[in-house]
């Protein structure tokens, strides 16, 4: 299966848009597309991956590539993008029942990076969590109706202050907060912190 998937991939993906106008030459590197991350979907016949999208220079602004998240059939090597364009996802993660892909990203509206869940078979991505801090890392329940994550804390009004005035100095270890970690119904009740190491106590 590994080889079906690698043997549709690497070749569209890589290979053929380099060699297709020619040489290989130090500007067609840099643009090439690479496959980040890959997940199989539960049944084994589908797999979502992120597509890295180099930006281009001189007309976009300057950063990493952008990240997309595609889907390939395993057996026939059908292809097509599911989030794509001047997006950044990650952590691609299928639903136990496989109808949905989960991706971390920083959607219109968000102040942090928050869960998303789109369908496989069409339609809109969702936000399906948000938490004061960016969602770091998350997983399915095996029933698929609750999600653990870790995410970082929520800034600190009083610290954001400070830094519009100019304070941008950081103490070593005095300024770090450790990530919390949390549990949620994907039913759009409230999430609750876990207690972890000490450092967060159970909510209600």
């Amino acid at each position: 299966m590994i080889r079906a998937l690698a043997k549709w991939i690497v070749p569209s993906l890589c290979v053929a848009p380099a060699l297709a106008g020619g040489e290989l030459t130090p500007e067609r590197v840099a643009n090439l597309r690479s496959v980040a991350s890959a997940v199989l979907a539960p049944d084994g016949k589908r797999a979502a991956y992120v597509l890295a999208v180099p930006r281009v220079a001189g007309v976009d602004e300057d950063g990493p590539s952008w990240a997309e998240l595609h889907v390939v059939d395993v057996e026939g090597g059908r292809e097509r993008a599911y989030v794509a364009g001047q997006v950044t996802v990650s952590a691609l993660a299928w639903t136990p029942d496989g109808r949905e892909i989960g991706f971390l990203a920083k959607g219109s509206g968000d102040k942090e990076t928050a869960l998303y869940l789109i369908p496989v078979d069409g339609g809109e991505a969702r936000r399906a969590l948000a938490l004061e801090g960016a969602i770091e890392a998350y997983d399915f329940a095996p029933d698929g109706k609750r999600v653990v994550c870790i995410a970082a804390p929520g800034k600190d009004a009083a610290r954001e202050k400070r830094r519009e005035k100019g304070f941008q100095q950081e103490v070593y270890e005095e300024d770090a907060k450790p990530s919390k970690l949390w549990i949620a119904t994907l039913d759009g009740k409230e999430p609750r912190a876990l207690a972890f190491n000490g450092h967060c106590v159970i909510t209600s």
